[in-house]
């Protein structure tokens, strides 16, 4: 497995575009904010294989729900510079994951996320 960063899975979603996204989120992405719409599964993907001790939080950001983590009291947020914004993260509610169907050590997660997470070598 490659070393994976922030820098990286951004680098990855150039490339993969927005093929993982539903509709209304693939219609906003772009290639210079490529983590657009990808909150949700980058989210879920961190919380599965790399910050396993974290807690999933969810919050309203210009009239769209943003996923980020916090571990330790450090916000996790590889998404957040799809927004022009600051994100007031203090705003973030604790939350949990849909259940997925493919198991991991902490639980089951999302096919989706799980395909992603093999396209950018988590997995």
């Amino acid at each position: 497995m490659n070393k994976i960063t922030k820098e990286s899975v951004s680098a990855s979603l150039v490339l993969i575009g927005p093929k993982f996204l539903k509709p209304e989120w693939a219609s906003k992405w772009a290639k210079d904010r490529p983590t657009t719409g990808y909150c949700y599964l980058v989210s879920e993907i961190l919380y599965h294989y790399i910050y396993t001790e974290a807690k999933p939080k969810v919050m309203r950001v210009n009239g769209g729900t943003h996923w980020f983590l916090v571990d330790n009291g450090v916000v996790v947020d590889w998404t957040g510079n799809q927004f022009d914004c600051e994100v007031p993260y203090e705003e973030g509610r604790g939350c949990g994951f849909f259940v997925g169907s493919v198991k991991t050590n902490r639980g089951k997660i999302s096919k989706k996320s799980y395909e992603l997470a093999k396209i950018l070598e988590i997995v």
